[in-house]
């Protein structure tokens, strides 16, 4: 508790990464303004390149996971409850985002409140897939993201399909302006 309000702690942020593109991983994580339990870069290239390796030496709080070669798109983000299996929700971003202040606090109260009700969090009303909270409850309801979609494009398109067929409800933290 601080100043007599609940603080909130996002449990992990997965963000994608081919490894080569420092600068964006550098400008994303320097605009994270909240506490984060578990950070981690799931390096999508087919090696860990000096970049990422020194950029790591200067991020030492988060993990840098390779599988040493590209798992596409989906399987970066089926890393997220492998990596963090004891976490209920998952924010999973793209690297070339830069977070506005207060946006990582807003994404945590929105995901507090309604992970355990809906599978995915999108950012807005548009539902889309570069930067999402995907729960426990989607994972256990709809599975993973289907890795058959290589390397990139309708997976994300897919798992809402699969959730729209279902009915099944989705949270939305904010909209374009505030996000």
């Amino acid at each position: 508790i601080l100043n007599n309000k609940t603080t909130h702690t996002m449990n992990c942020i997965v963000v994608p990464s081919h490894g080569l593109d420092i600068w964006l991983l550098e400008r994303l994580s320097n605009s994270i303004d909240y506490p984060v339990k578990h950070k981690v870069v799931v390096n999508n290239g087919p090696f860990i390149s000096n970049e990422l390796a020194e950029w790591h030496s200067r991020h030492p709080d988060w993990r840098v996971v390779s599988k040493n070669r590209n798992l596409g798109v989906a399987g970066g983000w089926n890393m997220a409850p492998i990596v963090c299996p004891e976490d209920d929700a998952w924010l999973i971003i793209n690297d070339d985002h830069q977070l506005q202040p207060g946006c990582l606090e807003q994404i945590c109260k929105a995901s507090d409140q309604a992970h355990k009700d809906v599978p995915i969090i999108y950012m807005n009303e548009h539902r889309g897939f570069d930067m999402f909270v995907w729960t426990r409850k989607g994972l256990d309801t709809f599975g993973t993201f289907d890795e058959n979609f290589y390397p990139i494009y309708y997976e994300d398109w897919e798992y809402r399909l699969r959730m729209d067929i279902a009915g099944a409800p989705w949270g939305v933290v904010g909209d374009e302006k505030t996000l």
